[in-house]
Parts: C-alpha cells; structure tokens; sequence
C-alpha cells in the first residue's frame, strides 16, 4: 500500500510536457526574426515549419526597413543572415534534429542572447 502511494504521488507532482512557444518576434540586435521559448516537445516541427511563410514576411519587412530593399513576391526573400532566437531546457532530441534541419534547409541561423539558455537537446 505504501509503494501505490508513493507511486501515486510521483505521478501527480510529475508536470506535463508544454510545448515550446514559438514567437514572431524581432530582435535586431542579435538577427533573428523569431523567438523559441520553452521545452521543446513533439511538434514544434511543425508548428516552425508552418510559421515558414509568415516569417519569410516579417524579413521582407525587415530588410525593406533596414536596408530599403523592396520585392516583387514574398518567396523570392531568403532567409540568409536572420536567426532563430533560443531560450529552451531542451527537451526531444529527434524533434529539436527536425527544427535543426528545417533551419538548415532555410539557411536560418540560431542565437542564444545573454540572459537565455539552450540546453540539452
């Protein structure tokens, strides 16, 4: 009886996983155009990757402010040189592989600022 309730107590103070929170938020200082909070979980994948399209706008707005270049179409802006900001514990290993190879694949960088931390995966 002992060990249930020790088991049922581990098992009720055992938080579950939140998602990352990922954030269309500037930051000119350290490049980036998007700001990844929190541990990462199964599906933030996918929750970045669909941010795609709405974060190739916010560069384009971007580089239109910073440097005055204007675009015919929002495809035809790169990613190049803009980054993924980083304040994560860490989390799955195969799901942060996914999010590496979708930056990689855009040629999105990533930062840590100074008060952040990346961790673990």
């Amino acid at each position: 009886m002992k060990r249930f309730l020790a088991l049922l107590a581990l098992v009720l103070l055992i938080e579950p996983a939140h998602a990352a929170e990922i954030e269309r938020k500037r930051d000119d200082f350290m490049g980036c155009i998007a700001t990844l909070s929190g541990p990462i979980v199964k599906g933030d994948a996918d929750k970045l990757e669909a941010m795609l399209p709405d974060l190739r706008l916010d560069v384009a707005a971007a580089l239109t402010e910073l440097y005055g270049y204007t675009w015919d179409a929002p495809a035809s802006v790169q990613f190049d040189g803009f980054r993924l900001c980083l304040n994560s514990p860490g989390g799955s290993l195969s799901e942060a592989i996914r999010m590496g190879d979708i930056l990689h694949a855009y040629a999105i960088g990533t930062a840590v600022a100074r008060d952040a931390d990346c961790q673990s995966a």
